[in-house]
């Protein structure tokens, strides 16, 4: 190591750097920010956004959807999206419904874009 770094070598002979820069602390703690207020005084865990409407958003709002994902994934890794979960529509007694939205190449169609 250089620049006058403090190293120790390990057993293994692999130097580790005992001088790390310190990380920042983000700016805001992850119960302050926005997005906790959106979820305001739910319990959900879980964001779920129907495709059939991500798709039916206007193409600059589906970029920016994509751009964001991607910077969540390059910063998080893959593991956030390896996992496999399901999603089932339940009415308000907790009993499982068909779910309109599911089929996102057969889809409702918005008969009155409220996208502008």
């Amino acid at each position: 190591m250089n620049n006058g770094d403090r190293a120790h070598t390990t057993g293994g002979g692999r130097e580790v750097n005992l001088l790390r820069k310190a990380v920042p602390a983000p700016s805001i703690h992850y119960s302050d920010g926005p997005m906790h207020g959106w979820f305001s005084l739910t319990y959900a865990s879980y964001l779920v956004v129907p495709r059939s409407i991500i798709q039916e958003m206007p193409c600059e709002w589906q970029q920016r959807l994509v751009d964001l994902l991607d910077e969540m994934n390059e910063k998080y890794g893959g593991h956030l999206v390896d996992k496999r979960y399901a999603v089932q529509d339940r009415d308000e007694r907790g009993r499982f419904q068909s779910d309109e939205l599911a089929s996102y190449r057969h889809g409702p169609k918005i008969e009155e874009n409220p996208w502008p």
